[in-house]
């Protein structure tokens, strides 16, 4: 989701000097859209995606990663931080079993509240609205706890809230989960030279408890949701 620290973690991989980023790469959307006829993810995806066969797998791996050859053809380790790419986390792990996988979540109030009044490219239509996007977070939540119980990768999951209050221990299991070696230099670096989370008014921890009065219908839609902080 939106507002949830990928941005940040992105940042923090990036200055590391064997990575590279390719920013929030469409390809995955793109291909669900094409799959989809048109829609968002719906039943034709899926029919079309069970009808598939090698030889379109492997069109789509093969044009996947000649978009990261252009984003450096000699990087060790590129980024893409395409906030839709969840939907599509199947497929990813089924080509690229090798890949690093990180989840960024956020206590669920502040990440809708901090979406809902964030100025999104289009796309994001699930944040028509306050029901809409409660919904849609619950959706997207129930298919990321479905995908780290199927799935024979490993997801990493870094909380917005940890990532801000102990910055040092989530750089290194981020390094970690991606091969990193952990290099003294650039953590000590990165600890000193970062520019801090939380300062904007939306990405402080408990916006969406401080705003409460005005977030009821999203409040309504997050159901027992909207009541879990993280710290």
């Amino acid at each position: 989701m939106p507002s949830s620290g990928t941005q940040e973690i992105e940042a923090i991989l990036v200055r590391h000097p064997n990575v590279k980023t390719g920013g929030e790469i469409g390809y995955f959307g793109v291909l669900g859209m094409r799959l989809s006829e048109g829609e968002d993810i719906s039943p034709n995806y899926f029919r079309a995606a069970v009808n598939m066969g090698g030889k379109d797998f492997k069109k789509i791996g093969s044009g996947y990663l000649k978009v990261l050859e252009g984003v450096d053809r000699k990087a060790k380790h590129i980024v893409d931080v395409n906030a839709f790419n969840y939907q599509h986390l199947w497929l990813l792990a089924l080509l690229y079993p090798n890949a690093s996988f990180i989840h960024a979540f956020r206590s669920p109030l502040d990440a809708c509240a901090s979406t809902y009044t964030a100025k999104l490219p289009h796309g994001h239509h699930y944040n028509i609205d306050q029901k809409s996007l409660g919904h849609h977070y619950r959706t997207y939540g129930d298919m990321m706890d479905h995908w780290s119980q199927t799935l024979p990768v490993s997801v990493h999951h870094v909380s917005y809230e940890a990532l801000i209050n102990n910055r040092e221990e989530e750089i290194g299991k981020l390094l970690t989960h991606v091969g990193l070696a952990h290099d003294a230099a650039y953590i000590e670096r990165e600890m000193a030279e970062h520019e801090p989370v939380g300062q904007n008014t939306a990405d402080k921890i408990g916006f969406g408890r401080d705003h409460q009065e005005h977030l009821a219908e999203l409040s309504g839609a997050l159901g027992p949701l909207a009541k879990v902080r993280l710290s």
